[in-house]
């Protein structure tokens, strides 16, 4: 990473950032070595966070994790940093929905999480998630596609990049905010508990009475074990 530093090239926002872009305080275009931080609005969280994307980008090929996943797991590790620094002044954060949905799956998946967001290892870790996301707990990579589609939704709709100027980009936003309301939160919610229950299911897998799926009651050792009748 040490070399790679001395590829990024920092520039302040252009007149035509300014008009684009006139919420947005910095940003990294993917494949390049650039980023670009508006005046003003300058401070170690954004530009910690562009400069996140500009190191993960040396990887990331677009296929490891969808950009709802993607923000928030640079603005997560971005909040890990400033942890680090004692000077906290002139803080901005972002993403608040996308990290705490990151912070969840950093609790189920551990840090094979994080690793595949930092080295770009997609693949291994796509095909282990895919477990978690289905009913059964197999692998089903189409699955995760179309889970991923859905965040990326859920992020259209939480962060737009501008503003509708025209009748066909009002109808087309208004459009996918009720897909969003009526089709992918349900589906999202549903997959959510999927993880949850894969993830009881594969740690009950370490505890030794629960062999071929099923717990082997027979194999708990009663012996000291006391209860209260009148709870019963």
């Amino acid at each position: 990473m040490s070399d790679r530093i001395k590829e990024l090239v920092v520039e302040e926002f252009t007149k035509e950032d300014l008009e684009k872009h006139p919420n947005w305080a910095g940003y990294y275009t993917h494949g390049t070595n650039r980023e670009r931080l508006r005046e003003g609005f300058v401070n170690q969280n954004v530009a910690s966070h562009e400069t996140l994307h500009f190191f993960t980008d040396w990887h990331f090929t677009g296929k490891t994790f969808p950009t709802f996943i993607n923000e928030g797991l640079t603005e997560y590790l971005t909040r890990e940093f400033e942890k680090l620094n004692v000077e906290k002044e002139n803080v901005r954060y972002t993403y608040s929905q996308n990290v705490d949905f990151v912070e969840f799956l950093h609790n189920i998946m551990g840090d094979s999480l994080i690793k595949a967001y930092l080295t770009g290892s997609s693949k291994a870790f796509s095909e282990e998630f895919s477990t978690y996301i289905t009913e059964d707990g197999t692998i089903n990579t189409m699955a995760l596609d179309r889970f991923y589609d859905s965040l990326n939704r859920v992020h259209d709709v939480l962060h737009p990049h501008n503003n509708p100027k025209t009748v066909e980009e009002q109808e087309k936003s208004e459009a996918n905010k009720k897909d969003v309301i009526e089709n992918r939160y349900p589906a999202l919610r549903q997959v959510v508990g999927n993880i949850v229950s894969n993830a009881i299911r594969k740690k009950a897998h370490d505890l030794e009475y629960y062999e071929d799926g099923k717990f082997k009651l027979e194999k708990i050792n009663m012996e000291g074990l006391t209860y209260d009748a009148n709870i019963y």
